[in-house]
This record gives C-alpha cells, sequence and structure tokens, in this order.
C-alpha cells in the first residue's frame, strides 16, 4: 500500500515540475512577443527601428531597449 501511494505522490510530483517548466516557457515567449510588438509600434510610430549610438570613444551609448521601454511599459 505505501508503494502504490509513494508511486502516485512521484508521478504527481513530476507532472508538478512539468507544469511548471511549461508554464516558464509560456511566460518567456509573452515577453518576447510583448518586446516584439513594442519593436513594430516603434517602427509604426518613428517610421524606422531603433538603433543604438555609438559616442566618439566607440562605446555603445544607448540601446534599442531604451527606445522602447517607454512604449513597452504602456
Amino acid at each position: 500500500m505505501a508503494f502504490v501511494i509513494l508511486v502516485l505522490c512521484f508521478t504527481f510530483f513530476s507532472a508538478l515540475k512539468h507544469a511548471h517548466i511549461a508554464a516558464r516557457e509560456f511566460s518567456c515567449r509573452n515577453n518576447i512577443q510583448g518586446i516584439g510588438y513594442a519593436l513594430l509600434n516603434y517602427e509604426s510610430a518613428a517610421h524606422h527601428l531603433p538603433l543604438a549610438i555609438e559616442t566618439k570613444e566607440g562605446a555603445w551609448w544607448r540601446s534599442w531597449r531604451t527606445h522602447i521601454y517607454p512604449r513597452f511599459i504602456e
């Protein structure tokens, strides 16, 4: 009897772990989709995709993330 309960618990926790992994993947896909929509919204408003700005020293000053952040929050 104890063996059956142990097998059932193991099966339940294994399924729970897989559900947690699937939920995390779904969340990541949603975040990536949101970034994609923010880029498309930026492009439709500014008529170009956001570019990074290079300083005189050759360092990147701003990236596309800083351009889309205000639109991404909306």
